[in-house]
């Protein structure tokens, strides 16, 4: 459903956002520039759907086009699934996909600040945390805290840097050498 993305090797015209042109090839960006993206979603997909009991409740904040959410649909229909992001492209996108595939998911386009949430059995946030600015960072995820039942699970995916600088930098060339 993804067309392929071109988006950067033309010059840019506008200041990049998450607008419909990068929603239509947002799925094969991921897949090009982040690392084992689709190998992390399937794990982090198993590990929620082992996690939680049937019918149990999932969000996924910055839920972009539903990857996440879909491959929890086709684990079990019996979840409840809530995808949250900011971006009208990207739920225009996710209904789409979700419609497509015959999965009940609902999208919300909304801040995840602004949503209330209690007794979640899983909240999940893949690559969401560099959207975020650091003061706000410790507070969001005392948020999502709140949100999820005693034994629930916050599952997170996250690019980031380390303090050790051979480390970084050993980290940095693979990425590089990802792309």
């Amino acid at each position: 459903m993804s067309q392929t993305d071109n988006y950067f090797q033309n010059p840019p015209y506008k200041q990049f956002e998450f607008d419909r042109d990068v929603a239509a090839v947002f799925d094969d960006m991921l897949e090009r520039s982040i690392p084992l993206y689709d190998q992390n979603l399937t794990l982090a997909a198993a590990l929620i759907s082992r996690w939680i009991k049937p019918a149990g409740t999932v969000v996924d904040i910055g839920c972009s086009t539903g990857a996440l959410l879909l491959k929890l649909a086709r684990i079990s229909g019996d979840f409840a699934l809530i995808g949250i992001d900011s971006s009208e492209a990207m739920i225009d996108t996710a209904r789409r996909k979700a419609q497509a595939f015959g999965a009940r998911i609902d999208f919300r386009c909304a801040e995840a600040e602004a949503q209330q949430f209690d007794q979640l059995d899983a909240v999940s946030a893949n690559y969401l945390f560099q959207f975020i600015r650091p003061p706000k960072r410790e507070s969001f995820v005392g948020m999502i805290s709140s949100w999820l039942k005693k034994d629930g699970v916050f599952v997170c995916s996250e690019k980031h840097a380390c303090n050790e600088k051979k480390l970084d930098k050993i980290m940095i060339d693979q990425y590089l050498n990802f792309k």
